[in-house]
Protein backbone atom coordinates (compact mmCIF):
# COMPACT_ATOMS: atom_id res chain seq x y z
CA UNK A 1 0.00 0.00 0.00
CA UNK A 2 1.18 3.14 -0.81
CA UNK A 3 2.14 6.09 1.77
CA UNK A 4 0.67 9.36 1.81
CA UNK A 5 2.87 12.39 1.88
CA UNK A 6 2.71 16.37 1.29
CA UNK A 7 4.19 16.72 -1.74
CA UNK A 8 2.84 19.89 -2.10
CA UNK A 9 3.46 23.43 -0.18
CA UNK A 10 0.97 25.83 0.97
CA UNK A 11 0.96 27.50 -2.30
CA UNK A 12 0.00 24.66 -4.55
CA UNK A 13 3.50 24.79 -5.97
CA UNK A 14 5.61 20.59 -5.69
CA UNK A 15 7.82 20.76 -2.49
CA UNK A 16 11.56 20.46 -3.70
CA UNK A 17 12.46 19.16 -0.03
CA UNK A 18 9.91 16.48 -0.74
CA UNK A 19 10.76 15.66 -3.85
CA UNK A 20 14.74 15.63 -3.32
CA UNK A 21 13.73 13.38 -0.16
CA UNK A 22 11.57 10.69 -2.19
CA UNK A 23 14.60 10.38 -5.04
CA UNK A 24 16.96 10.32 -2.36
CA UNK A 25 14.76 7.10 -0.86
CA UNK A 26 14.39 5.92 -4.31
CA UNK A 27 18.55 5.81 -4.86
CA UNK A 28 19.00 4.39 -2.07
CA UNK A 29 16.39 1.15 -2.26
CA UNK A 30 17.73 0.80 -6.38
CA UNK A 31 21.41 0.91 -4.84
CA UNK A 32 20.43 -1.74 -1.94
CA UNK A 33 18.07 -3.82 -4.29
CA UNK A 34 19.61 -4.14 -7.79
CA UNK A 35 23.14 -6.39 -7.35
CA UNK A 36 25.72 -4.63 -9.39
CA UNK A 37 24.65 -1.27 -9.44
CA UNK A 38 27.16 1.14 -9.30
CA UNK A 39 27.12 5.46 -8.52
CA UNK A 40 29.37 7.07 -11.03
CA UNK A 41 29.64 10.56 -12.01
CA UNK A 42 26.87 10.99 -14.11
CA UNK A 43 24.18 9.02 -11.53
CA UNK A 44 23.20 5.01 -10.91
CA UNK A 45 24.39 2.83 -13.60
CA UNK A 46 24.80 -0.87 -14.21
CA UNK A 47 27.74 -2.59 -16.07
CA UNK A 48 26.73 -4.58 -18.75
CA UNK A 49 29.30 -5.33 -20.58
CA UNK A 50 33.31 -4.30 -21.85
CA UNK A 51 33.90 -3.22 -25.08
CA UNK A 52 36.63 -4.44 -27.50
CA UNK A 53 38.62 -1.66 -26.43
CA UNK A 54 38.74 -2.50 -22.92
CA UNK A 55 35.99 -0.51 -21.86
CA UNK A 56 33.24 -0.43 -19.69
CA UNK A 57 29.68 -0.25 -20.94
CA UNK A 58 26.93 0.92 -18.55
CA UNK A 59 23.14 1.14 -18.43
CA UNK A 60 22.33 4.39 -16.81
CA UNK A 61 19.37 4.56 -14.58
CA UNK A 62 17.55 8.09 -14.63
CA UNK A 63 15.62 8.76 -11.29
CA UNK A 64 13.10 11.69 -11.92
CA UNK A 65 10.19 12.02 -8.92
CA UNK A 66 7.11 12.93 -10.67
CA UNK A 67 3.08 12.56 -10.34
CA UNK A 68 2.54 12.73 -14.19
CA UNK A 69 3.11 9.21 -16.10
CA UNK A 70 3.05 10.58 -19.19
CA UNK A 71 6.27 11.16 -21.18
CA UNK A 72 7.05 14.43 -22.82
CA UNK A 73 6.48 13.57 -26.78
CA UNK A 74 9.77 14.71 -28.43
CA UNK A 75 10.29 14.17 -32.43
CA UNK A 76 12.65 13.02 -33.77
CA UNK A 77 14.42 12.19 -36.94
CA UNK A 78 14.35 8.77 -38.60
CA UNK A 79 17.58 7.91 -39.43
CA UNK A 80 18.25 4.44 -41.16
CA UNK A 81 19.89 2.08 -38.66
CA UNK A 82 22.07 -1.23 -39.78
CA UNK A 83 21.53 -4.12 -36.95
CA UNK A 84 24.37 -4.63 -34.25
CA UNK A 85 25.33 -8.09 -33.57
CA UNK A 86 25.18 -8.40 -30.09
CA UNK A 87 24.53 -10.96 -28.10
CA UNK A 88 21.94 -11.63 -25.07
CA UNK A 89 23.63 -9.83 -22.12
CA UNK A 90 20.89 -10.66 -19.35
CA UNK A 91 20.62 -14.33 -19.94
Amino acid sequence: MLKTINFYTEKGNVSVKARSAVKEQAVAMLKANLAGIVETERGLAIPVANTERGETLYVFIDVTVSTSTAKAEKKAKVKETVAADVPNLFE
